[in-house]
């Protein structure tokens, strides 16, 4: 009598499902890496895979790190923008986490140092008023369709910026703080979203030539149904030209009227 042996094809493919499951878990497991970062002997040039071959900056290691890779991050300051350039899994995040019980800093704030890397001395502008020339490029974009944006801390606090108008309170301004304009002008655009206009006001005469350029700019054009944001682009006596985010087609046009700082 011959006896024949039957496997069930379902068995045999379960095992297949299971030996490759097994497999790509190991394999995902393999892969993940481990990297390192020192603000003391750091170098972005290095492969970071080691205690002796660090990375200098955070950001490196989030601009190399896949999914389920760690950044062992060695005691310090770090002064960086970190935006990830890829994302982690579910059950495969990128983590960052400082070494042992090291204390890691990563702060959004810059050190000013006069004299040094471009910048250059604090001097008194008026009354209490400092000011200080920064290299260029120094302040980045806060968003791509916005001019720049910066905060000033001494000794851990923060200090007001310069303003005009001033306010009663500048930790608090208020619509009826905003200076109002005696005529406003429409120059043009928008182009990629940006328009041109300008502001008179008596209260911006008796300053130089383009004193106020550069500075940012919120009001509130035509029928005030919403504010916007610009950037002064040149003043001369008692008038201001900007640029600013255009977000209605015939709507929000500068005019006499509209409040402004």
């Amino acid at each position: 009598m011959t006896i024949l042996k039957y496997t069930p094809p379902c068995k045999r493919a379960g095992r297949l499902l299971l030996a490759a499951a097994v497999l790509f878990f190991f394999t995902s497991t393999a892969m993940a890496a481990t990297y390192w970062v020192s603000a003391v002997d750091g170098d972005d040039g290095a492969d970071g895979l080691s205690m002796q071959t660090p990375f200098a900056t955070v950001r490196k290691c989030a601009d190399t790190a896949a999914a389920g890779d760690v950044c062992l991050i060695r005691e310090g300051t770090y002064r960086e923008m970190i935006r990830p350039a890829a994302s982690g899994e579910p059950d495969a995040p990128i983590l960052f986490r400082a070494y042992e019980d090291e204390t890691v800093t990563v702060s959004g704030a810059d050190t000013v140092t006069p004299g040094e890397n471009g910048f250059g001395a604090w001097e008194i502008h008026s009354g209490n008023i400092y000011r200080i020339t920064l290299p260029d490029g120094w302040i980045p974009p806060y968003a791509p369709d916005q001019p720049f944006s910066a905060q000033v801390f001494v000794s851990g606090s923060m200090m007001t910026e310069a303003r005009w108008p001033n306010f009663p309170d500048p930790t608090l301004p208020r619509r009826s703080d905003y200076a109002i304009a005696a005529s406003g002008e429409f120059l043009g655009g928008p182009v990629d979203g940006f328009a041109d206009g300008a502001y008179t006001h008596p209260g911006l005469a008796g300053r130089p030539d383009d004193f106020f350029k550069g500075a940012r700019m919120s009001f509130a054009p035509g029928f005030e149904w919403w504010g916007t944001y610009g950037s002064v682009t040149g003043s001369a006596d008692d008038r201001i030209m900007f640029s600013y985010a255009k977000r209605n087609a015939t709507q929000d046009l500068p005019e006499a009227g509209d409040p402004f700082m």
